[in-house]
C-alpha cells in the first residue's frame, strides 16, 4: 500500500486536493508537506533494504536447513531489485521538489 503512495509524485492528486473531498477539494498541496515524508522515507526504505541484504548472508549461516548453491542464489536474486527502491523513490522525490518549485 505504500509502495502505491509514490504515485502521488507523478500523479497529479499529489499536487491538488481531489475535488470530491470536502472544503479542500481543488486546494493545491505545499510541496514541503509531500517532500519531507517523502524523503525521510527514501531515507529509511534504503537503510531497511540496504541493511537486509547485509546481514541477509549471516542470518542464513546459522540456519543449517539454509539453501547452499543455486538454490541459495535462487532464493536471493529476486530480492535484488528491492535495493532500487530506496534510491528510486528519492529521484521521485528531487523530480516532484523541481517541478513544483516556484519560478520567480
Amino acid at each position: 500500500m505504500l509502495g502505491l503512495a509514490a504515485l502521488g509524485l507523478v500523479q497529479r492528486w499529489g499536487e491538488e486536493v481531489p475535488h470530491w473531498i470536502p472544503r479542500l477539494g481543488g486546494r493545491r498541496i505545499h510541496r514541503l508537506l509531500v517532500v519531507i515524508p517523502y524523503a525521510l522515507a527514501t531515507i529509511a526504505v534504503t537503510a531497511i533494504t540496504f541493511a537486509s541484504a547485509w546481514f541477509w548472508n549471516g542470518v542464513n549461516a546459522a540456519d543449517p536447513t539454509a539453501p547452499r548453491g543455486i538454490g541459495y542464489w535462487a532464493m536471493t536474486l529476486p530480492y535484488a531489485p528491492t535495493l532500487l527502491w530506496g534510491p528510486l523513490l528519492g529521484v521521485l522525490t528531487v523530480a516532484y521538489w523541481r517541478r513544483r518549485r516556484v519560478h520567480g
